[in-house]
Formats: structure tokens, C-alpha cells, sequence
């Protein structure tokens, strides 16, 4: 393989985006790290997957699921063996992958010879940053990698009509059933392709729409090929250790309430803004109509609209709104139709990475004092990163550390039931094992009643409810943040935007107040982080 100087530098750029994702591993500590290790350590010695609950008094015997189950062991095995640096290297591996292999196939597959290098750099440096507040050591980083490989195995197969790309599509889905729960994103996908194949399909027989770009119909055999592949790779995953009650777990996120009350699940409209997501939603929403406009006026036949790429452009870009989890998928699905359209609209015919002038020693100066600048950057990255193998003592910061030391010294509070905060679930499964826990991250969807556990969580801070709530838990110790005060806005949201931070809604914390004012409970504990309470009689 011939090494060029365009080479070389895609190399270097993609070392410094590790560089970047392994930093903001180290920027945080994921609220759930602790319960997947704890899990992943529990498959590894009872060589099974988990079905019982006994990490919560609070619903502790009752069924359970985990998703994850693989991923969790692997995790574990990986933190067990080579420590927490290790583990933060194959997650930021895992996106930098996602990002290089999608990469390198839309700017072979989709694009002409180098065409684009200078938009591929601004719109992967541009998602790396929007995309930090959900990448770190987090187990959804998978389906970013397993999203991308599906992807390419629709491509293939639409355009070549080929049945070898299919066969591995039900390996992939079963993988992808046993590391995490976003193989329905996957499914979604599958179906999705079917659905518009047959709108296609009608189209294509019974209009003469010259604005849609008919290269790639499907006839109904190798639609129904393609189906019949999909429900195969559906029936495998119904041979996974859960099987059928895998689907019957996931059901229960059909109630929707964790999506106003978990932060990575709000939209994009709630504070705090994420703002390199929502320029580059913004961006990708004026391309979109761009596109639509040149393809329907007809004066550039090279605008014409692939029902599939824009299609599936449009339902994940309505995700992403919705929820900013879903912004590193849309990010993926956007980016050759973002890439395509700027080439052909700026008319791009060279790769700008050749550096090719008239002068040979102008062509090198730039070409050096490009390598000397992203070896740099990435060393200046490197040098800033917090590098840490000891995660739950090195976040303190953030997590009640010296509350569990207290605990752990005064073992007479053992025989009482703790309430937690939802946030410090998986840290306390991780760092104090034998104490039972009242709620954690893994199944806010779980129901609790006639509502979820998460419901029944945040009805504790409503108020003349701390007292019912307490008694019926039969709630002996209450673990709490430190008083925080109210919500925030910077500068840009408080003069360009408007938002008066008088007039947020603060929720009154009334367990708070329901503690302090009864002379039954009693504060035992307080540091810079957390607080204990105590129920004294």
C-alpha cells in the first residue's frame, strides 16, 4: 500500500479525535459505570446472565433484564485485568472506529477520488464535539460502531442487489441483541428500508417524478430477499440467553416519563443547551431544504432526491430534537448526505490535502507545518487529560465519596434502609456492594405500582409527600446532594436569548425541608458533596 502525505494525515487527524474522546473520558465518571462493572463481574462468576434483583430492597427479587449483559462482562473483564485506562481506550477506540470506517467508506463509495477532505475535517471535528456529552466510557458507544457496519450492508446490497452483504445481518443483530439495547434502532432501520423501497417502488411504476433519483429501485423479489433476511435476523435474536423476554423488558420503555427527567434523554430545548448540536442541527436542517429546493426546481439533475438517504435523514434528525441522545446517530446518518451536497454545490473537484503548488518548498512548508500542528494538538490533548485508574476515588467532586467512608466506619446504620439519589445509584452498587440501594440507573421504566420507579423516586421531593414515601419504604437513612441553589443560564442565554433566570422554575427540594423541620430525622453527615440524614425515632 502506497503511504501518500493524504494518508498520513487522516492518520494523524484520527489520533488526534482519539485524543479528544479519550479526554472527555477522563472528564467524568458515567452515573452508571458502577452497576455495569458490578454486573459484568456477576456474569463473569456465575457464568450466566443476571434475572434476579438484588442490588435494591425497594423491588429487590423481582425479574430483571440486562441488556448489556456481553458488553458488561467484556467491561469488567477489561477494568478487572488491565484497569481503567485500559477500558477508557477501547471506548475511545470504539467511536474513533465508528467515525474513520464511515469515513473512509462514503469518501470511496459515495464520492469521487479525494473530493470533500476539507468538510469530512469540519464536520468530524464538528461531531466530535457535539457528540462529547454522550461518549466516554458508555456502553451505547457500541451501537455507533454497529450502526455504521448495518449502514454499509444496506448500501451494498441496494445498490448491487447482491444477497452476500445479508448474511451478516442476523450475526450482526445478535451481537448486537447481546451488547445493547439499541439493536431496535437497528431493527427500526431494516423495516424502515423495506417501508420506503415499496413507496419507491409505486412511485417509480406510476409517476414520472424527475426530481427523485430512480438508480436504485428494488423490484418486489429482492425486496422481499431483504425482508426475509431482516425477520431471520429477528428470529436469532429470540435464541440470545434472555430470548422472548428480552422484547418484553424493552416494552416497558414504552412510558415515556424518564425522557423529561433524565438529562441525556431531554430534548434539545431544555437547559442546559447544547449548542454544537443545535448549530449543526440547524445547519443540516437549512441543507436539507437546500437540497429539497434544487432537486424540485430541476435546475441541476445531479439534486435529485434518494427517498432512502433523506428519509432516513429526516426521521433521525426529528430523534435527535427530541432527545439529545440520539444526536451521535443522527450525526452518523446525516453526514454523506451533508458531504455530497456541499461537494456538488461548491462544485469540489480536487482533494485540498495534496497541498499541490508551483513551488516545491511552498508545498512542503505547508504540508510540515500541517503535520507539526496536529502532532500539537494532540500532544497539547494528551497532556491535559486527567488520566486516572482509580475512578471512584478520583470524582469525589461528584459523587458522595465520603459519605460511603462514613457509612462504611458506622456500621450500626447498616440495618436501615437507604434512600439515594437516582444519579449515585450505579456508584453506590460499585463502591458500597452490601448495602442495599432504594433506586438506581438501570430500569427507570421499571413499573412500581400503577406508575414507574422513577415516578415513585421523584414523588419523594413533591410536596407533603416525604413523610407518606418515607414510611411506606420504611426509610431509615436519606442521602442527599448538597444543596446546589438554582438553576443557571450564561451569559448568551440570559442577553441574546432572553432567559430570565428569576423566572426558571427551581423545584423546591420539600424532602429537604421535610428533614430539616422534623425533629425525628436528624443530620448526621455533611461535606462539600453530600449530606446524610437520620431517623432518629
Amino acid at each position: 500500500m502506497k503511504i501518500t502525505f493524504s494518508k498520513i494525515i487522516w492518520f494523524l487527524f484520527y489520533v488526534f479525535l482519539f485524543s479528544l474522546f479519550l479526554y472527555n473520558s477522563f472528564s467524568y465518571l458515567d452515573p452508571d459505570l458502577g452497576w455495569h462493572l458490578r454486573v459484568g463481574q456477576e456474569v463473569w462468576q456465575e457464568q450466566a446472565v443476571p434475572h434476579i434483583n438484588h442490588y435494591n430492597y425497594s423491588w429487590e427479587g423481582v425479574r430483571w433484564v440486562d441488556h448489556e449483559w456481553l458488553l458488561d462482562a467484556f467491561s469488567f473483564g477489561v477494568y478487572d485485568h488491565f484497569g481503567y485506562i485500559a477500558l477508557s481506550f477501547v471506548f475511545a477506540l470504539l467511536v474513533t472506529l465508528a467515525l474513520a470506517i464511515w469515513h473512509r467508506f462514503i469518501q470511496t463509495r459515495m464520492l469521487k477520488k479525494s473530493q470533500g477532505a476539507f468538510f469530512f475535517i469540519i464536520f468530524l471535528l464538528w461531531g466530535a464535539f457535539a457528540m462529547r456529552p454522550h461518549v466516554g466510557v458508555r456502553m451505547q458507544e457500541i451501537t455507533l460502531l454497529l450502526l455504521v457496519f448495518l449502514l454499509i450492508i444496506i448500501y451494498y446490497y441496494n445498490k448491487n442487489k447482491n444477497i452476500k452483504p445479508l448474511l451478516f445481518l442476523p450475526p450482526l443483530f445478535y451481537f448486537w441483541t447481546c451488547v445493547h439495547g439499541g439493536f431496535l434502532i437497528g431493527f427500526f432501520i431494516l423495516f424502515f428500508f423495506i417501508g420506503v423501497k415499496l413507496v419507491e417502488l409505486v412511485v417509480y411504476k406510476k409517476f414520472s417524478w424527475k426530481f427523485l433519483d430512480f438508480k436504485q429501485v428494488l423490484s418486489l423479489k429482492y425486496i422481499a430477499i431483504f425482508a426475509l433476511f431482516s425477520l431471520i435476523s429477528l428470529v436469532a435474536t429470540f435464541f440470545t440467553p434472555y430470548g422472548l423476554e428480552l422484547y418484553s423488558f424493552l416494552g416497558g420503555y414504552t412510558n415515556t416519563y424518564y425522557m423529561t427527567h433524565i438529562s441525556e434523554w431531554l430534548g434539545q430545548h431544555y437547559l442546559p443547551l447544547h449548542y454544537w448540536q443545535l448549530v449543526y442541527l440547524s445547519t443540516s436542517g437549512a441543507v436539507l431544504c437546500l437540497f429539497l429546493f434544487f432537486s424540485f426546481s430541476g435546475k441541476d439533475r445531479d439534486f435529485k432526491l434518494d427517498l432512502w438517504q433523506v428519509g432516513l435523514f429526516a426521521v433521525f434528525f426529528l430523534l435527535a430534537f427530541k432527545s439529545r441522545r440520539h444526536f451521535p446517530l443522527f450525526f452518523l446518518v446525516s453526514l454523506p448526505l451533508m458531504i455530497y451536497f456541499l461537494v456538488k454545490f461548491f462544485d469540489i473537484k480536487r482533494n485540498i490535502l495534496e497541498f499541490k503548488f508551483s513551488s516545491v518548498w511552498l508545498s512542503r512548508l505547508i504540508r510540515g507545518c500541517l503535520v507539526l500542528s496536529l502532532v500539537a494538538a494532540t500532544t497539547s490533548v494528551a497532556l491535559a487529560t486527567r488520566f486516572t485508574d482509580k475512578p471512584f476515588q478520583s470524582y469525589c467532586r461528584s459523587y458522595p465519596c465520603g459519605a460511603v467512608q462514613f457509612l462504611k466506619d458506622n456500621p450500626r446504620y447498616d440495618d436501615k434502609n437507604i434512600f439515594n439519589k437516582y444519579s449515585w445509584g450505579g456508584y453506590l452498587i460499585w463502591t458500597y456492594p452490601e448495602r442495599k440501594i432504594f433506586v438506581d440507573g438501570r430500569l427507570p421504566q421499571y413499573e412500581f405500582g400503577d406508575h414507574t420507579i422513577l415516578e415513585e423516586y421523584f414523588d419523594f421531593f413533591e410536596q407533603d409527600k416525604a413523610q407518606e414515601n418515607l414510611e411506606e419504604h420504611d426509610i431509615g437513612l436519606v442521602l442527599l446532594p448538597v444543596e446546589s441553589g438554582p438553576l443557571q443560564v450564561d451569559w448568551f442565554e440570559r442577553y441574546f436569548l432572553g432567559i430570565n433566570p428569576n423566572e426558571l422554575e427551581n423545584k423546591d427540594n420539600h424532602l429537604r425541608e421535610y428533614l430539616q423541620g422534623k425533629a425525628s430525622w436528624k443530620q448526621i453527615y455533611k461535606d462539600e458533596v453530600g449530606l446524610i440524614y437520620f431517623k432518629t425515632h
